[in-house]
């Protein structure tokens, strides 16, 4: 997908721009949208956001410049070679990883009085609050990618079980909830306590993301080369 902008500024898959910022409004309902941050063809680095104003970080540029997979290595080409067992582990993942996040902030919620709700840039907590309005944002969040994961696999293409993009992007939301919460904790257990959790969290999500498409494309490679090694055997036979 390409996703330059034509000289009136509106992108060939329909984004615009206001004032240069590209704003893409129904983009969590559009499957063409959500592959947005997995481009490996397009090797620019920061594309439009799947939802909102602004831009995201293309993981498919990224894992192409580390040698992960190749510029030509489209989702949507191999989409159908995913094996069953790769589709169904990426359709029940968000679901466990929402619950998993859930448990996790109840507990925390109920564990403690006070939590920090907010951090700064040098990963400090910047406000606090109740334990379950603290919780209360990363516990929603999560079950929100999940059930939007859900939703996109049911709205896919015939023969496609599952939307890999929105999965990997409900499971690293899920991560950088799950290790956000983690640091809310620790510091409340321990005011002293490493500043390395919140920035765990802040990174977890393009590393989750481009973790589980390469993954998810390398088990589709494999599984097209068996299908037409197998073809290439019959045929010979």
């Amino acid at each position: 997908m390409n996703t330059r902008p034509d000289d009136s500024g509106t992108h060939d898959d329909g984004i615009r721009r206001i004032f240069g910022v590209p704003v893409s409004l129904p983009g969590l309902a559009d499957a063409r949208a959500h592959l947005r941050g997995f481009e490996p063809e397009n090797p620019d680095l920061f594309v439009p956001r799947t939802f909102g104003a602004g831009w995201n970080l293309n993981v498919g540029a990224v894992a192409v410049k580390l040698g992960l997979i190749r510029p030509d290595d489209s989702l949507p080409d191999l989409a159908e070679h995913i094996p069953p067992g790769v589709a169904g582990a990426l359709r029940v993942a968000p679901i466990v990883g929402g619950a998993v996040v859930a448990a996790a902030g109840v507990r925390a919620a109920l564990t403690h009085k006070r939590l920090p709700s907010n951090w700064g840039i040098t990963f400090k907590p910047t406000r606090w609050s109740s334990g379950p309005a603290a919780m209360a944002a990363p516990v929603l969040i999560s079950a929100g990618a999940g059930a939007w994961a859900e939703f996109s696999a049911r709205q896919g293409s015939e023969g496609v079980e599952v939307d890999a993009t929105a999965a990997a992007q409900a499971l690293s939301m899920q991560a950088m909830s799950l290790l956000l919460i983690t640091a809310a904790t620790r510091r409340a257990d321990d005011p002293q306590s490493s500043r390395l959790w919140p920035a765990a969290g802040i990174v977890a999500a393009p590393v989750v993301t481009t973790g589980v498409l390469v993954a998810t494309v390398r088990s589709a490679l494999r599984q097209l080369d068996g299908s037409l090694r197998g073809a290439r055997t019959d045929k010979n036979g």
